[in-house]
């Protein structure tokens, strides 16, 4: 099959939408399939065709509008004959829809003003709203049971599938790289006997870091001088966080440690991740630790938390209630439960493996054309 990706930036380092479409543009190109990746610019070259799309303006409302006609030009253009369109994003043309920021009508609705207000959203919302209303609606992949819930709230007469995430259970495997881990402790003067909970995310505060420091700040005074957190994500984007853990009294106990190019050595290091999100479709974060065995605490606005065995491989949360992030933190310190939560997630960890979510994709592609 001829199968364009499209997105906005093809660069893996913005993030998880990011990384995942040139992973997925990798497998698929690996099992025989021309895959082009249509983005106004690219970071990585790979196997694939990186096809730019001109996105030209002074806002990013007027970016995405010149991103949307230029992508139109180029579809119906001669090379324009693809098999498959798949759009991680509103655009006005394609087979699937795969929005991995959630729906945007959706996101609309929850933010009320402030969603209006926010000209390019907004748009996208419509863009959005025009394309599955059309008389031949895209065919959408819902990332997760919570993004369904909103896709149809809005669009109860469209099309949608669910396709769960997936990641290379080869690649985010704990027994790959022994002495990753103990390395990425002794670099930051972490103890190697002390619960290390990690913490991944660009935006800090969509992503609940906030929320994460009460938690650990509320542990009793007896566990709080054993348990420190790393913080994996761009600092610069949130600068406010590093006075947040002074004031708490948290410094020497808390990592900042930026963007990793690689996060293996963080999650092999770690005991368990605490991601308090406020809104995931799907976090691929969740499935890489849950790969790596680490027990994982979340928010109930994570779909990725659909995996999680509550008080066996981690807890599903009440994303703005800090009484129970702290609870149940100091519940998951224990040494004994986090050895039988690990137990628990390898006996599991082979079906998160991304073959599986090819096969899937696959299956849709064929099935809907």
């Amino acid at each position: 099959m001829k199968i364009a990706l499209i997105l906005l930036h093809a660069d893996p380092a913005r993030g998880g939408a990011e990384r995942y479409t040139l992973d997925l543009a990798a497998a698929l190109q690996a099992r025989g399939h021309s895959v082009s990746v249509l983005a106004s610019s690219h970071a990585k070259s790979g196997a694939w065709r990186s096809v730019t799309i001109a996105a030209r303006g002074f806002t990013r409302l007027g970016r995405y509008r010149s991103f949307l006609a230029h992508l139109d030009q180029h579809l119906a253009g001669a090379y324009g004959k693809y098999d498959i369109v798949h759009a991680m994003l509103p655009v006005r043309h394609c087979t699937h829809y795969h929005p991995h920021a959630g729906i945007m009508a959706e996101a609309a609705s929850q933010r009320g003003l402030l969603g209006v207000l926010n000209l390019r959203r907004w748009y996208m919302a419509r863009v959005e709203r025009d394309m599955l209303s059309s008389a031949s609606p895209p065919l959408t992949l819902c990332l997760s049971n919570y993004v369904a819930k909103g896709f149809t709230r809005h669009y109860p007469q469209a099309r949608w599938e669910r396709l769960f995430n997936g990641v290379d259970t080869k690649w985010f495997d704990p027994d790959r790289l022994p002495s990753a881990g103990p390395d990425f402790r002794l670099k930051l003067g972490i103890p190697s006997n002390a619960v290390l909970a990690l913490f991944v995310g660009q935006d800090f505060d969509r992503k609940g870091l906030g929320m994460a420091l009460d938690a650990i700040s509320d542990l009793p005074s007896s566990d709080a001088g054993d348990v420190h957190l790393v913080v994996a994500g761009d600092e610069k984007r949130n600068p406010d966080y590093r006075t947040r853990v002074v004031n708490a009294g948290l410094q020497g106990r808390v990592h900042f440690v930026g963007n990793l190019p690689d996060t293996y050595p963080a999650y092999a290091a770690s005991d368990l991740l605490l991601l308090p999100t406020r809104h995931d479709p799907c976090s691929l974060v969740v499935l890489e630790a849950a790969a790596m065995k680490l027990p994982v605490l979340t928010s109930d606005h994570n779909g990725a938390g659909e995996i999680l065995k509550s008080g066996v491989t981690g807890e599903v949360l009440p994303v703005g209630d800090s009484t129970a992030w702290g609870k149940y933190l100091a519940e998951w310190i224990n040494r004994e439960r986090l050895r039988q939560a690990k137990a628990a997630l390898g006996a599991d960890r082979g079906g998160l493996d991304h073959c599986f979510h090819v096969d899937r994709l696959l299956f849709l592609y064929e099935s809907s054309s």
